[in-house]
């Protein structure tokens, strides 16, 4: 039973992670290379920042309710 809750919890963490990740990049992209004109390399930095910070809030917040729910 154990792993099927881990392959449970692993797929709504990939899933949110694919769902979130395509339409923030696009926007962070389209801010910094069409609205401040930054260089691509900087705007990619930036993405991956923001990326990374987005990622540890909706892992957090999925494991923390997943804790909750047991």
């Amino acid at each position: 039973m154990k792993h099927r809750e881990i392959l449970n919890e692993s797929i709504v963490i990939v899933l949110s992670g694919l769902f979130l990740a395509y339409p923030i990049s696009l926007f962070v992209i389209y801010v910094c290379i069409d609205v401040f004109e930054l260089p691509t390399l900087l705007a990619t930095t930036i993405n991956t920042a923001f990326l990374t910070i987005v990622a540890i809030i909706r892992v957090f917040t999925i494991r923390l309710f997943i804790e909750k729910q047991k």
